[in-house]
């Protein structure tokens, strides 16, 4: 038998909200502000130009990979010196971007709220994210207890790390754990080798990627598969009785 749920963790991105426009808008929102500050970088580099500097320094500086917020300072800072000007303005034009990163509520999936008010009634919840968004600043945040992020961790999902910090962070087991999020390497295969029994959120009506596998070797699927997060309370209801014991509902 497996343990009762004590905790639902939730990926954020595309799990809570549509992060294509989010992203979008905050890093035009950047562009603009990195104008006004370094007006030369702008007039260099396109904002795509700029996008694909990304892959320039995660190669020279792998380390940063699991960190998004030090890659956008680093691209800023690499445009700025190459056109002469203050690469010091990058942590003001990331200010930018992190309040606009975090402008999420009008891009929340239509269920989100009323599935977090409906679970809070029986369960724990938080966020585990490869993003920089602050979950804390959006219309989900008081529902989550805390939000462990790759960059304050160190190691991106499908490492151990997040969702290892997450569970001594809750104070909880794996096996009292359910994953909850739309990448079937990063949350499924990540949470199933953590441990945590694991829902795939499949919006698009995807198949699952046949031969996802943990770090080990391990093919993996998903406990459950739902089409939005509307089902998800009843899910954990169901697990939740089947480990009741009798009387105990």
């Amino acid at each position: 038998m497996r343990a009762a749920v004590r905790l639902v963790a939730f990926d954020l991105d595309d799990t809570l909200w549509s992060t294509g426009a989010v992203i979008g808008r905050a890093t035009q929102k950047w562009y603009t502000k990195l104008g006004q500050l370094a007006p030369k970088v702008t007039e260099k580099y396109s904002l795509e130009e700029l996008s694909a500097l990304r892959e320039t320094v995660c190669a020279e500086q792998p380390d940063l990979k699991a960190n998004l917020t030090a890659v956008r300072l680093e691209i800023t800072r690499a445009a700025c010196k190459s056109t002469g000007e203050d690469p010091g303005v990058a942590e003001e034009a990331f200010e930018e971007f992190a309040r606009w990163r975090s402008e999420v509520d009008d891009h929340l999936f239509p269920e989100v709220l009323e599935v977090l008010y409906q679970l809070r009634r029986h369960v724990r919840m938080c966020g585990i994210t490869n993003g920089n968004s602050d979950v804390s600043l959006t219309a989900a945040g008081p529902y989550m207890e805390f939000c462990i992020r790759s960059m304050d961790v160190g190691q991106a999902k499908p490492s151990l790390v997040p969702f290892a910090a997450a569970l001594e962070a809750a104070g909880v087991t794996a096996a009292e754990t359910v994953m909850v999020g739309d990448n079937s390497r990063d949350d499924i295969a990540g949470g199933a080798e953590a441990g945590m029994r694991t829902v795939w959120i499949n919006r698009k009506a995807r198949p699952w990627p046949e031969g996802t596998k943990t770090s080990t070797g391990a093919t993996v699927q998903p406990d459950s598969t739902l089409d939005s997060l509307l089902r998800l309370p009843e899910l954990i209801t169901t697990w939740q009785a089947q480990q009741a014991p009798p009387g105990k509902l």
